[in-house]
């Protein structure tokens, strides 16, 4: 047997052959990844998430010869896939990153499966078909996170090899990746937005055309709004009285109904076959006394008579209700019609125009059980406008019902005081236990449009404040806070002030009570 002498120099040769070998295998390498990064940017940026990622998996597959790829977006907390594509088969249905998985693709970042055996990421291998692969996950610009998978299956894993330089390629491809796929989802979130401006935009065009709309008919209606104020306490009463009208007619329908309905339900139809049965009969009297129909005739007869008479009781109990709703509403428009006409002073009981707000105000706005309380002492009579003072008791009265409907509480209580403070001078006040007067809103109370109530106007304690002023007497409020209820004071001269002094003392309609007419006590 004879031994082969290989020369030093040979050799040495031979070694420098395969490391230039492995060199150009290596740039080979590094040029096909640099061409997959060119290949994966996209010529414009206006490439949406599924064809990025698409291309993505096939460049990993068809460029760079790894049998499967995969990219998908999960959420870290949850596992839930939010979107996600393969290659060559797609995603398997119903796949989910498992917490194990998930965490320690958070403690690693990327790695190599298949050297040794990792049970977290068992599982994940199995469900896509894998037996060797790279992985990396990148944090996307919405908190979720793109992972990367590219690798082989069992079937080709013992002739693929995953070199360290391909695994630092793979993260350098995937990092690039991931920053293309979060510029697809800001590139989306920017197009919705510019769309969502754009429909805003044409919103405001037209919210600003709207805007001079109402600007300009409101720069018309200015005018208007000393006139509107100062009607507004007679308006109040109008609508209360037509409100009230409107309940009765309510209960007017209701009876009527009631009445027609009992009258449509009389037996008439047996009463006719009844008829008919014994005008067939040539002898009534033995009809009666040996047919059997005769005796069920007259036990029919008996109980027909019986509704009959229970039924004229009902109808005339709806008729006279009836009536007496007809009666109600005929008081209504008659005390409307006393209050109609806008006259000059005249003498007025006090105590009777208290009895008047308190009656139109209830009819109103009644509220459930209230207890109203009249303190009632004697007083002068005074010479005033009476509808303007029935105006600002009516607006006074109800905002006292209000507040007690408001307030969660069974006692509801409304107090009418009629008293004379001094010789010159009497004083109708109101007050309840409702739900009282916040201290910041005291300084407003008063102001032209301020109001506490989703349904309120603000115009009725501004005019009627200003009706004071003019009528020559204050109007102002105590209340000791939230909760504590409240008490509106009118205060009024016994003879009305002279015209002249009245038109210099008082301000214009469309001014705001100065801080002296409150009387306010802050919890």
């Amino acid at each position: 047997m004879s031994v082969v002498t290989v020369d030093p120099k040979a050799k040495l040769l031979l070694q420098r052959e395969r490391e230039l070998f492995e060199l150009r295998s290596l740039r080979s390498r590094a040029e096909e990844w640099f061409k997959a990064l060119h290949a994966v940017s996209p010529e414009r940026f206006d490439v949406t998430l599924e064809v990025q990622a698409r291309r993505a998996t096939e460049i990993l597959v068809g460029a760079l010869s790894f049998e499967c790829a995969a990219a998908l977006e999960y959420r870290p907390d949850t596992g839930e896939v939010v979107f996600g594509c393969a290659e060559p088969k797609p995603l398997p249905a119903g796949l989910r990153i498992e917490r194990q998985a998930a965490e320690h693709f958070e403690r690693l970042g990327g790695g190599r499966y298949g050297d040794e055996p990792e049970p977290a990421l068992g599982t994940l291998a199995q469900a896509l078909g894998l037996s060797k692969f790279f992985w990396r996950w990148c944090s996307s610009c919405r908190g979720s996170r793109f992972l990367f998978l590219a690798g082989s299956s069992p079937r080709t894993a013992q002739f693929h090899t995953f070199p360290d330089s391909d695994r630092e390629h793979f993260g350098m491809f995937t990092s690039h990746a991931a920053a293309l796929l979060s510029n697809s989802l800001l590139v989306a979130d920017v197009r919705r937005e510019r769309a969502e401006l754009e429909v805003a935009n044409r919103g405001l065009d037209a919210s600003l055309r709207e805007l001079e709309q109402t600007q300009a008919q409101l720069v018309a209606s200015t005018q208007m709004v000393a006139l509107a104020s100062r009607q507004a306490g007679m308006a109040e009463i109008a609508t209360g009285i037509l409100h009230n009208v409107g309940n009765v007619l309510n209960s007017v329908n209701v009876c009527s109904e009631v009445a027609l309905e009992r009258l449509l339900g009389l037996p008439l139809e047996g009463l006719g076959k009844v008829s008919e049965l014994l005008a067939e009969q040539a002898d009534l009297g033995r009809f009666f006394a040996e047919d059997p129909r005769g005796k069920k005739a007259l036990e029919y007869l008996s109980r027909v008579s019986e509704r009959l008479l229970d039924e004229r009781t009902g109808i005339a109990s709806e008729l006279s209700q009836l009536e007496r709703h007809l009666t109600h509403i005929r008081a209504i428009i008659t005390r409307q019609q006393a209050y109609a006409k806008r006259g000059e002073a005249e003498r007025c009981d006090p105590s009777q125009l208290m009895e008047d707000a308190l009656i139109i105000a209830r009819n109103s706005h009644h509220r459930g059980s209230v207890e109203v309380v009249k303190e009632f002492s004697p007083v002068p009579s005074i010479h005033v406008g009476r509808h303007r003072v029935l105006q600002i008791l009516v607006n006074l009265i109800t905002n006292a019902l209000l507040a007690l409907q408001e307030a969660a509480r069974p006692d509801k209580r409304l107090v009418a005081h009629v008293s004379a403070p001094t010789p010159g001078s009497v004083r109708l006040a109101v007050s309840d236990n409702g739900v009282g007067i916040a201290p910041e809103h005291a300084a407003k109370l008063f102001q032209h449009g301020f109001t506490t109530r989703s349904d309120g106007h603000g115009f009725g304690l501004h005019n009627s404040v200003l009706t004071a002023q003019e009528l020559g007497g204050t109007l102002r409020f105590e209340s000791a806070g939230r909760g504590q209820g409240a008490m509106f004071i009118l205060d009024l001269p016994v003879e009305s002030p002279e015209p002249a002094a009245s038109s210099s003392a008082h301000p214009p309609r469309h001014s705001t009570p100065v801080a002296a007419q409150l009387d306010v006590q802050d919890a």
